[in-house]
Order: structure tokens, then sequence, then C-alpha cells
């Protein structure tokens, strides 16, 4: 479960706070500030407050009028006369004002002063001392945290559950995250359950969500597909995007619990896609694009996908890159595709490697990158068994292009298992310089396999790579010395001097990206 988006609540929240705590005003004020505050006519109740407060024992009356200046309700916002107003009611222990003073310092320069947790926990004890559950649930998290007062797990677990049982809902949920993290208290399925169920009945989005993951997959309860399809509305109803994803992706492909919806499927991740979850757009593009019967719209599907590749969802970037290859929805254009195939690939979706290496051994590309640019690619559309993609890798081999070279060289090895061709490439690409194929060589010469058994050879081209930063070889190589004469040694580092004393970089390695 995420952490609770937000704990201290804004100040207009004290408009609710009046009406909630309509029968304490009705036993302390008059009849006629009872009537204003209770319709929101809240310039008569400001009005007729103000000489009520200047009774020290007149608390109530003091915090209300405080609460209509603090939120600039019937007039204009007096902050400091708010604060003192507070600070006295709480000084004669009034939970509402306490619990509202201690937001004020919990909020810190937002609300006119400095922030002061330590301040706000003293404030907040006296409340709780009268079981005001929003102050056993600020309490409690400070508590829990060690924020203005000691850490004290047992005591904020506490304040928690008494705040939980007194119908807080924020209390609820984040019970059932503690008893399904098990952080402040050992984990309990079946408690955290219980909690989240009642946050979620009691309105918390997160809660709602998270309850209709539970039934969905039957984690802590029994599983049950149209209750969790009901909380995910729920949630989905009070604008929670992945709550709408959910909840339209059903809708368009049906399931046990909703039938196939096309316009419910598109209301819904329209909505969650216009809140910026990418998902949502991708979802939405496929039904755009193939999903749908009657509201078809490839131009749409662009546009979404477009989004969701902006916002770096790789499967949306390739799917984005097929439209722009075969003009679907927008104007056809293979270099923008390719460019968007490489995207695809750099954000995490090997599709888009393969189809730039199918396109390159189709000699599509062959005017637009470099070749050894297009070796990985290739390397990616042969493993996957297109053979034009291997026969373009293995001609630029031949050729002397030395990334073709090594690659072509480890896919014989690798892939074909054909060692004695792969030697062929992989000794031209380390007398190259290639440090990958010096090293997997000097491997194969430790073996026999694809050349002669050469321990001579072996030390040579392992003592090259490891000079040139591949650490495995040096590994190897000091195994092999182990098993060589002194006159082998001499003759094998000898050979690897000679070969940086007359090492060139061939005209046609430039560029390349084997180190």
């Amino acid at each position: 479960m995420p952490v609770l988006r937000n704990l201290f609540l804004s100040f207009a929240l004290g408009a609710v706070a009046l009406a909630a705590q309509a029968e304490t005003v009705a036993r302390i004020l008059p009849d006629d500030i009872q009537s204003a505050l209770a319709v929101g006519d809240y310039a008569t109740a400001r009005e007729a407050l103000a000489p009520l407060t200047e009774d020290p024992d007149a608390t109530e009356a003091r915090y209300q009028y405080a609460q209509l200046l603090l939120n600039g309700l019937g007039g204009a916002v007096e902050r400091v006369r708010a604060l003192e107003l507070l600070d006295a009611a709480a000084a004669h222990r009034h939970p509402g004002a306490a619990t509202l003073l201690a937001r004020v310092y919990l909020t810190g320069s937002a609300s006119g002063v400095s922030r002061d947790p330590a301040r706000a926990a003293a404030l907040l004890r006296i409340a709780a001392d009268q079981n005001v559950p929003e102050a056993q649930f600020y309490l409690g998290m400070l508590m829990k945290d060690g924020v203005g007062v000691p850490a004290d797990p047992a005591a904020a677990l506490d304040l928690l559950e008494r705040s939980a049982t007194g119908g807080y809902v924020e209390a609820q949920y984040i019970l059932a995250q503690a008893y399904s993290r098990g952080d402040i208290v050992p984990p309990d399925t079946e408690r955290a359950l219980r909690w989240l169920t009642a946050a979620a009945e009691g309105g918390n989005t997160e809660a709602q969500f998270f309850l209709a993951n539970a039934l969905r997959t039957g984690e802590g309860s029994q599983q049950d597909t149209a209750a969790a399809f009901r909380w995910y509305r729920r949630a989905a109803e009070q604008n929670l995007p992945i709550a709408q994803r959910i909840l339209g992706t059903a809708y368009m492909t049906g399931n046990a619990a909703l039938q196939k919806n096309e316009q419910e499927a598109y209301r819904w991740l329209k909505s969650a896609a216009d809140a910026g979850d990418p998902g949502a757009m991708f979802n939405l593009a496929i039904g755009l694009s193939r999903e749908f019967e009657t509201l078809t719209d490839d131009a749409q599907a662009a546009s979404y996908l477009k989004a969701a590749s902006d916002a770096d969802l790789a499967r949306a970037t390739f799917m984005l890159a097929q439209f722009t290859e075969s003009g679907r929805g927008v104007p056809e254009d293979l270099r923008a595709a390719a460019l968007l195939y490489r995207t695809a690939f750099e954000q995490g979706d090997t599709r888009g490697a393969v189809r730039l290496g199918q396109l390159t051994g189709q000699g599509a590309l062959e005017d637009m990158v470099p070749p050894h640019f297009s070796v990985p690619w290739t390397v990616a559309a042969a493993q996957q068994g297109d053979e034009g993609a291997l026969n373009w890798l293995e001609a630029q081999a031949e050729n002397g292009l030395r990334d073709a070279q090594v690659s072509y060289g480890l896919f014989l090895l690798d892939e074909r298992k054909d060692a004695r061709r792969a030697a062929r490439f992989l000794e031209k690409a380390a007398q190259a310089g290639a440090p990958t194929a010096q090293h997997r060589l000097g491997v194969l010469y430790t073996t026999g396999a694809g050349v002669t058994l050469d321990y001579v050879l072996a030390h040579k081209w392992l003592n090259i790579a490891a000079t040139n930063g591949i650490e495995h070889a040096a590994e190897t190589r000091e195994v092999i010395g182990n098993l060589m004469t002194p006159e082998q040694l001499a003759e094998a580092q000898g050979a690897a001097r000679s070969f940086f004393e007359n090492a060139t970089v061939p005209d046609h390695v430039a560029g390349t990206t084997d180190r």
C-alpha cells in the first residue's frame, strides 16, 4: 500500500468541522448562531460570535469564531487573531481548538507560524485524552515516526486503534497498512483486511482500490471478482486513474464480473488517460485500433500512443512505430518509424531491436543507419530466427566490420555451437583489437574448441584481453599460467608485448562499439 497522501488536511475543512460539531454547538451556542452555522450563513455567525469571544470562558465561541477567521468564511482571513483565539481555547483544554492549532503547527509556514511538531504533540494530547479520533490519529502518527515526541510504537498503535475504532477513516487505512506490512505490529492479514474494509467503506480511495485488489486475487480473503469490481468502480468514481484503467480494461475485454461494454470501456479509459495514466493511454489505443467495434479511430489511437510514448512506456512506443511504419493513423514514414523502434528498444522493449534487425536484413535501412549501429539489432533479430538479419551480419563480418565479426562469431559460438567458424571471425576481431573477441578466443585455445589446443596462444590472448579491461580474462590467464612451463610463459608474454607494439586500428574499425 502507498504511504498516506497527506496527513495534514487543509484549513478549508474547517467548514466541514463546523457542521460535524453541530451537537456540541447546540449545547453551547445561542440558537441564532447554531442556525447560521448549520445553513452556512457564515457572515451572520461571524458577526454574532465576535462579542462572545471577549468572555475567557467562552471556549466554544472562540473556537468557532477562530475557524471562520482562519478560513476566511463570512469575511476576510484574520490569521493572527484566529491563532490567538485557538491558543486561548486550547489552554482551557478545548479539544477542537487544540486539534486545529496542532494542525497549524504541523503545517508550519503555510499557516503563518514556524513548524513545531513538539508543540503540536502537546496540543494533540489534550484532545486525544478526550477521545477525539482525529487527534488520536495525528498523535499516533507522530509517536510512530518519533516526530516531536520520542518514538513509541506501542503507544502509537494504541492511539491509532482508538482513533480507528472511533471511526477515523485515515487511522483505519494506516492500521490496514501496518497489519499488512508488519512495521509497527506483527503482520495480521485478517486485521489488515478488516481495517482496509472499514476505511474503504468510509470513503478512502486508496483503501477501496487495495480492497478491490485483495478481493480480486483472494489475498487474505476469499476471492470475489464481482465485489472487487464494485470497489474498483467506487475508487474510479473518486477519480483514481489506476482504478479507472482497470475498470475500463475489464469493460473492454470482459470478464466474469463485467460484460464487454465499449462505451463504458472508452469512458473509463479516457478518463484515466486524460489524467495522465500511460497504461490507460496504451489500453485505450488498443481499444480504438482493434478491440472496439463501433469506436475504431486509428488517428485517436496514435495520439494516445504518442502521449504514452512520451511518458516512456516502451510498448506504446513500439506500437506507435508500427503505426508509423505502415501509415496507420499517422503519415507513413520509415525513417521516423526506425527512430521510434530504436527508442522503444532503449526504453526496454526488445521487440524494437528485433524489428530494426529485420529491416536491416531487408536492406530497408541501408541509407539511414551506419552499419555498426545495426549490428546489435541484427543479432537480436537473428536470435529470433530471422535469416535475413543473420545473412546481413555475416556479410558485414566478411567485409571486415569489427563489431560484426565479434557479434557474428559469438552468435556462431553460443547459438549455433559452431566453434570452428566462430574462431575464424573472433580471430579477425581479436587482431583488430576487440577485447571481447580476445577473451573468447583465449578461452577457445584453452579447450581446443574450434582451434588447436595451445596454452601459449591462450595465455597471449587472455593477457591482452585482461590488459584491455576484461576481468574474467585475468582469472583464466592465472589458471592457465599455472599449467605452463617457464619457457611457454615467456613466449606468451613476448607475443602479447609484440601485439601491443605493432597494434594499429584499421580504418574500418572507427566508430565501433566493442572496446
